[in-house]
């Protein structure tokens, strides 16, 4: 960017312009959910940008990484009916980044278990907007 350019920015677009330049060489902070109890079969949700207001604006958040330390298995739906279904065993660690998923917006944790009940705090979700690699970059181009 030209320095003429960048000395007619306000405060807040040369802020803004700095947030940008460090997510796309950085990326965001992770965002860390703590899941809590699930009754067998059951389902428990939420919105990311209501959950993490200051998730805002880092969107999209495109990594997740769920680490499931209970003895029941869960799923995590992503952003609703037609959404990215991961499947997260006993014991296991479940990563996905923006080439399986994209943007993500929504998530469903469901307790796949027909008798046991999921643990507080047991199961850890982070959320995170990935720094830009160059394949990324290139999808951008059009």
């Amino acid at each position: 960017m030209s320095f003429t350019v960048k000395r007619t920015l306000s405060g807040i677009q040369k802020q803004q312009l700095n947030r940008l330049k460090r997510t796309l060489l950085e990326g965001s902070p992770k965002y860390h959910y703590d899941v809590p109890v699930i009754a067998a079969g059951v389902s428990v949700g939420f919105d990311v940008f209501t959950q993490f207001p200051r998730a805002q604006k880092y969107e999209p958040l495109d990594s997740i990484i769920i680490i499931n330390n209970d003895v029941v298995n869960i799923s995590v739906e992503l952003n609703g009916a037609g959404g990215d279904l991961l499947i997260v065993p006993a014991g296991t660690i479940r990563e996905a980044g923006r080439s399986e998923i994209g943007a993500i917006r929504r998530i469903l944790v469901t307790n796949d278990d027909a008798v046991v009940a999921v643990v507080a705090d047991m199961i850890d979700i982070e959320l995170w907007r990935a720094p830009e690699d160059i394949n990324s970059i290139a999808r951008h181009e059009t």
